[in-house]
């Protein structure tokens, strides 16, 4: 889709059985835009709601590090072995990502840390909880708070991707490298999983956010 716009959506898993409804009506709010090609850790069945245009971020993960990780289909995110492929597949969908909204209404470290790289990695991040406007407590770039509710939640995220769209990549530019820098980008962005392209951005944001 020429237009495709890429939100990462995350919640906190320990809060789902009481927070479902809740993390629901995010996701019906987000898919109304059919623009946005949503990443998520469940994929397409997120808190118990099934979506039309989302992609399971471990198959992301999964596709990206076919050529590194031996027996990668079998891979389970929860497993000892793999303990930190959670972690991997999360950072690197919102890498991938033109934009990241999370459900914050139950608080979580892991979600506070994945806010964290998004912000630094100058990703519009959408925080949205049904208690706290966290862009009041935290003064960050790119970060974006509100409270909402089952009435509010549609014209929030509406707002936010709007915001978002602005941020997007808008220049384009040739680029001669030699065949040694060549091969190093490629061996380079198939390890850190992502194309030479967003490679190449992530370390111009890097030398940004020093």
């Amino acid at each position: 889709m020429k237009d495709e716009f890429k939100v990462f959506f995350t919640c906190a898993k320990s809060g789902r059985e009481k927070h479902i409804d809740d993390f629901r009506t995010v996701l019906k709010a987000i898919e109304k835009h059919k623009e946005v090609k949503l990443y998520t850790p469940e994929g397409g069945d997120t808190a118990g709601y099934r979506l039309t245009n989302g992609v399971n971020y471990l198959e992301v993960y999964k596709k990206r590090r076919k050529n590194i990780i031996k027996n990668i289909d079998d891979l389970k995110y929860d497993s000892t072995e793999n303990k930190y492929v959670h972690h991997d597949a999360i950072r690197m969908c919102i890498m991938i990502a033109d934009a990241v909204i999370i459900d914050g209404t139950h608080p979580s470290f892991r979600l506070g840390y994945e806010a964290t790289i998004a912000t630094q990695h100058k990703k519009p991040t959408l925080v949205v909880s049904k208690t706290k406007d966290y862009s009041d407590l935290i003064n960050a770039p790119y970060l974006y708070g509100a409270i909402y509710t089952k009435y509010t939640i549609s014209e929030i995220v509406t707002n936010f991707l709007n915001e978002a769209k602005k941020k997007a990549l808008r220049h384009r530019f040739n680029l001669m490298i030699s065949d040694e820098e060549k091969e190093y980008l490629d061996q380079k962005s198939l390890f850190e999983g992502v194309s030479k392209a967003e490679y190449i951005r992530n370390l111009v944001r890097n030398d940004l956010n020093k």
